[in-house]
């Protein structure tokens, strides 16, 4: 591994070259660190220099709870001094390569960029792309809205969202340096990462810093408003002991991350899974998201979207009695995204009817996935394929771990190909398919390059209207199917109006 040093508006970033072809950097700034005096505000630009950073180590994680056995991120090192990228490149002079960026998932509360299964090795070198993922502020420090106690916290419930702004700003601005063209850039997420590019494509601050988005088992209704915003930042200033704001900017990070990790989910209970979502004021991000997507926002943007088919199997990891426990956790979710539903009972009964013949725990939980995930995911493609080429896709591989089927996340380790990681193999057990890895990670890649993910390794990947409803379903066989589970979205599609 040799040295090599690339010079940034911002500083000389110092990174290593890996295997002789893929160029690393690590934990390069974006943004001043949003500490002290900066808590709770926007993130702040950083001026031109000619500093040198050493970019060989993973930035700090945001402060999150420390979970063991799922979220390797929580254990790397923790700063409020979270904001920083890192940028995978086989680099040429001159080159103009397409971009991918990734925002991790997390609940906006977990995760970060420095997880194993993230690694963004092998889109550089097999994809020849110019690969980055950053890391954004979570939870209390990043989506707690305080807008009603002073002006200057106006965006203080959408901050993590304004990192990512300033962390694509930052790329749109340097990333040319790094052999990357500034004019293709595709961002993609999973979970509420998936949530996050959805709901930038709306948001002005964001225009035009991206022309592709690929959303992974999240969409538009990631997002609260901003009245629950605040009647949850009273209750959790209570329970914090914190009378006034000045008490609440002086707590310490530790005592921020043990609230996260103890309090809130006893208080909260299922709310606590998504809680933290950012709060929609109408300025800097739509009330109602998919209806300015509807009506055009983001027409310049080529989309792409999916879902795995048992998304909520992964709570199983976590959660005793799942399927049990599944109609409390639907009701707490849809309390705090805001979405109402109509003719639930007859719904269920028609959902049920329709999916007797499969495993009664299948099917509770198929409920919540169909709901929460696949419907929103669907009419997300619906409004976007009216003003530019999207693509649908319907994951159905199975994990090799008992029990957990093709659940919530499982697309991530072949999307990056990083099978052999420990994170990875926690969700796809032994011996997964090295050639859907491939696969899939080429797709994803054509898509990036070219605005469309069809291959020399894949069927023909046809465009999605609200028409025929063209899915790829991906399995170690792909094929393309005309609206998968029609039936199910039919009956579930009922509850939704508008």
């Amino acid at each position: 591994m040799n040295n090599i040093k690339i010079k940034t508006k911002t500083c000389i970033a110092k990174g290593i070259t890996h295997e002789g072809e893929v160029r690393v950097f690590k934990g390069i700034p974006y943004a001043k660190p949003p500490e002290g005096a900066l808590r709770w505000l926007e993130p702040q630009p950083l001026p031109h220099s000619e500093v040198e950073i050493d970019a060989n180590e993973y930035g700090s994680s945001s402060i999150q709870p420390i979970d063991e056995e799922i979220e390797i991120a929580s254990l790397h090192k923790q700063s409020e001094n979270c904001l920083s990228l890192n940028i995978w490149t086989k680099y040429a002079e001159g080159a103009r390569k397409p971009v991918m960026v990734f925002i991790h998932g997390g609940s906006y509360v977990f995760g970060g960029t420095c997880d194993p299964m993230y690694n963004g090795y092998r889109f550089a070198a097999d994809q020849d792309v110019v690969f980055v993922s950053i890391n954004y502020r979570l939870g209390i420090l990043g989506f707690l809205d305080l807008s009603e106690f002073d002006a200057k916290y106006k965006n203080s419930g959408r901050l993590g969202l304004l990192d990512q702004v300033r962390a694509l700003t930052w790329v749109k601005e340097n990333i040319s340096f790094f052999g990357g063209d500034e004019d293709n850039i595709t961002i993609f997420g999973e979970s509420c990462g998936g949530g996050s590019v959805s709901l930038l494509m709306t948001m002005p601050d964001a225009k035009g810093l991206f022309n592709k988005v690929i959303a992974q088992s999240g969409s538009y209704n990631l997002k609260k408003n901003v009245c629950l915003a605040k009647q949850m930042t009273r209750e959790i200033m209570i329970e914090l002991g914190c009378e006034r704001l000045s008490e609440l900017k002086r707590l310490s990070a530790d005592r921020i991350r043990d609230y996260l990790a103890r309090d809130c989910p006893s208080s909260f209970g299922f709310k606590a899974e998504i809680m933290f979502a950012p709060s929609a004021d109408g300025q800097c991000l739509p009330v109602e998201p998919l209806v300015e997507i509807q009506n055009g926002c983001a027409s310049d943007v080529k989309f792409m979207t999916g879902t795995t088919a048992n998304e909520f199997f992964y709570w199983k990891l976590f959660t005793e009695n799942l399927a049990e426990r599944m109609p409390l956790f639907l009701a707490e979710q849809l309390y705090v995204q805001g979405i109402i539903l109509h003719h639930q009972e007859q719904a269920r009964k028609d959902f049920f009817e329709h999916r007797k013949s499969r495993d009664y725990e299948e099917t509770v939980i198929g409920y919540s996935d169909e709901i929460l995930f696949r419907i929103p995911t669907i009419k997300m493609a619906d409004a976007q394929s009216e003003h530019n080429d999207t693509y649908v896709y319907y994951f159905t591989w199975e994990s090799n771990i008992p029990g957990l089927k093709s659940c919530h996340a499982l697309e991530l380790p072949f999307v990056f190909n990083t099978l052999d990681a420990e994170s990875s193999a926690a969700i796809t057990g032994e011996y997964p398919p090295e050639k859907l890895a491939r696969d899939m990670q080429s797709a994803w890649a054509s898509f990036a390059k070219s605005g469309d993910p069809s291959n020399e390794n894949i069927p023909k990947w046809d465009k999605y209207d609200s028409m025929r409803r063209k899915t790829m379903i991906i399995d170690e066989e792909w094929q393309v199917a005309n609206d998968p589970e029609k039936e199910s979205r039919e009956i579930i599609s009922k509850m939704f109006i508008g």
